[in-house]
């Protein structure tokens, strides 16, 4: 669903003019309270929409110098990597477990078992030797934005300005239901799903 078929279900629900900034914070919100939930279940499915993939095609694979990649700036979390040589890094999230297996005696990360730990805005891989990961992770959500313009006189949605709930259907109408519930009208799943078929 884009921001107009929401803004159109918000108005079959809320009687009451609501500026569209005050939408688009309960929006974003709920947004970000349904992300964190679907997070903490694990619910990777409903995740698939900000699962994040830098393989060297669509996008470029994960550079490291001396033993450092910067962080993508979208990162969020759930990650994993391979090697240019398809060799599996094991993530260690222990900055101090890093740096003892990075000077274990016996057990030492090689090519074939390296190891990477990351910090707040940068990966470090050992042995620094590697040059380029694939890594793939979950994404934080953009910012909900509802766009406008006033060409003809009066003020109406703008599509080209707007940014739209990245959700499937099922986890928007979990989003629908949130922002209801911020101005106290509660409704179960089933009453939003009856409500929008009825209006279609």
């Amino acid at each position: 669903m884009i921001n107009s078929d929401l803004i159109h279900i918000w108005g079959l629900f809320i009687k009451d003019t609501v500026e569209p900034e005050r939408l688009q914070d309960f929006v974003q919100k709920a947004n970000l309270d349904q992300f964190y939930e679907c997070y903490t279940k694990k619910d990777w499915e409903s995740l698939r929409p900000f699962s994040v993939l830098l393989d060297g095609k669509v996008k470029p694979l994960l550079h490291f110098d001396n033993g450092k990649a910067i962080l993508p700036t979208d990162y969020f979390g759930n990650p994993t990597m391979l090697t240019e040589a398809g060799e599996r890094v094991n993530i260690v999230d222990d900055d101090k477990d890093f740096d003892e297996l990075k000077s274990h005696k016996i057990e030492y990360p090689t090519a074939k078992y390296p190891i990477a730990n990351i910090q707040s805005n940068f990966i470090r891989l050992e042995p620094d030797t590697i040059r380029y990961c694939r890594f793939s992770y979950i994404a934080k959500p953009n910012q909900v934005k509802f766009g406008y313009k006033n060409t003809r006189g009066f003020v109406e949605y703008d599509p080209v300005s707007s940014v739209s709930l990245a959700w499937n259907d099922n986890n928007v109408i979990q989003i629908i239901i949130r922002v209801l519930q911020s101005f106290g009208i509660i409704k179960t799943e089933e009453e939003v799903k009856n409500k929008i078929n009825t209006n279609n």
